[in-house]
């Protein structure tokens, strides 16, 4: 199983202050290479289609409309899954005492569970913008829960530059487009989800009650 992990919005908890309303997981799921290989093909060809850059990068905050609507429709025949977590900060209550680390490691956590349903190597590829604190901290607890949650797992973790690798920015345009579809004040908050719709094993909306990790 190859997993791709990207997040829209931050783990700030003070919406009041400035924090996002909304923090959102994404996990773009293969379960083999091929479906990989399949979709590098397909953005290839877009991008030629559309006259781009081999090295143009995709971004959900800074691509256009239509080229997001585009790179969508030419993906959402191929064979790849997409689970998400939703967390709505205004509905849910954590410890003043828990720092941001423990919050993310936590939330990725209980969507992990939710994937890892059987056992088998993993190999989980993040996209590399994350702090470099935050990037170890995320890697020493994948290993720990790795360990605790599927035995004699062998984990095949990398920090990517979504500069160079076409899932990881699809990765970024597929949570952009779930956080999106949230914020319902946008114009285009229907418009990308619809898309890959059938892509979607998982959304799953946490906004009620008192969480503590």
């Amino acid at each position: 199983m190859i997993i791709f992990i990207d997040e829209s919005g931050d783990p700030g908890l003070d919406v009041n202050r400035g924090a996002s309303p909304y923090l959102v997981f994404s996990m773009v799921i293969f379960e083999k290479e091929t479906g990989i290989e399949e979709i590098q093909y397909k953005i290839t060809r877009y991008k030629k289609k559309i006259a781009y850059s081999s090295s143009y990068e995709f971004k959900f905050r800074k691509s256009r409309k239509k080229i997001i609507i585009g790179l969508l429709k030419s993906v959402k025949s191929c064979n790849f899954r997409i689970m998400s977590l939703i967390v709505d900060k205004r509905n849910l209550k954590f410890s003043k005492k828990v720092g941001s680390k423990k919050i993310y490691n936590f939330l990725l956590s209980l969507l992990l569970d939710k994937c890892l349903t059987k056992k088998g190597n993993v190999r989980i590829r993040l996209d590399g913008k994350a702090e470099r604190e935050l990037r170890a901290s995320i890697k020493s607890f994948l290993k720990r829960y790795l360990r605790a949650k599927i035995k004699d797992v062998k984990l095949d973790f990398k920090i990517i530059n979504s500069k160079n690798d076409d899932i990881i920015q699809l990765t970024d345009i597929i949570v952009g487009s779930i956080a999106r579809s949230y914020m319902v004040n946008k114009k285009d908050s229907a418009i990308y989800k619809k898309i890959i719709e059938k892509q979607i094993e998982l959304e799953w909306v946490l906004n009620k009650g008192d969480l503590e990790p």
